[in-house]
């Protein structure tokens, strides 16, 4: 079996008297792709949240690469190697795609931010190659020396990943990167995605888009209402009678 690079473990998250989460175990083998699905506000975005050290936990354990990581700062994830997106594109919309993902890799360089962010990338020849691999892999290579914020919103999603990526992951969680998209860039995004698992990378998916979710992830876990209610492969996710009941039957194939 492959090693579990992240285990959690019973997961707890309470806002005053609401239970969001709700005693969530689940695990992410190395090398694979791991779906996270449900219906909105099903507590996949928290679960997140909690992984990646934006928000405490209330009980349970998050273990990551055999550490307990269960209330580790976001900065300190991200060095270890657990890098995210988010639902909303979180980019430096006046800089270049290219200083984009320059500056994200200033976890990987001895400088602290603000100095990688005055340093002229040939100062960094292994770096300034690891960005263009990035924007090579992403498509954004002919884009490179245009502004963030005047790229079609698919590439925008691409260059958060390409920020995240930026930062070596051992594990990438994707957080809705097909949101907004039509079926064309989603289509792009799936090979994209596809793409990054022939590398190697290991990712934990959270999408609506349920043709991308079945036409990449191995395996599925899935939330309502804060609770897990089935997992396995898709296409015995897509079969889980709770699942047609509570998520596919009530949203449809594209929710």
């Amino acid at each position: 079996m492959p090693e579990q690079i992240l285990q959690v473990s019973d997961l707890t998250i309470r806002f005053g008297g609401l239970v969001a989460v709700d005693g969530v175990s689940f695990s992410v083998p190395q090398g694979g792709i791991t779906g996270l699905i449900g219906p909105n506000g099903a507590g996949k975005t928290t679960i997140f949240n909690a992984v990646t050290g934006f928000l405490a936990p209330t009980g349970g354990r998050i273990l990551f690469a055999g550490q307990d990581v269960t209330r580790r700062k976001p900065h300190e994830l991200a060095a270890l190697g657990l890098a995210r997106t988010f639902q909303h594109t979180s980019l430096f919309p006046d800089l270049t795609v290219r200083q984009n993902v320059w500056t994200a890799m200033h976890l990987a360089l001895p400088e602290t931010f603000w100095q990688v962010l005055a340093t002229p990338p040939r100062r960094h020849p292994d770096g300034e190659q690891r960005v263009q691999e990035i924007l090579d892999l992403l498509e954004l290579a002919e884009r490179a020396d245009q502004a963030a914020s005047s790229l079609p919103y698919g590439e925008q999603r691409k260059l958060e990943i390409a920020l995240a990526l930026a930062v070596k992951p051992r594990l990438l969680l994707l957080d809705e990167p097909a949101a907004g998209m039509n079926p064309e860039e989603a289509q792009r995004l799936t090979e994209t995605i596809q793409q990054l698992r022939r590398l190697g990378l290991t990712i934990l998916l959270v999408e609506h888009n349920m043709r991308l979710v079945m036409g990449v992830c191995d395996y599925i876990h899935v939330i309502e209402h804060g609770r897990k209610i089935a997992e396995g492969a898709p296409s015995q996710v897509a079969h889980d009678p709770k699942v047609i009941e509570v998520y596919l039957g009530r949203r449809g194939t594209n929710a």
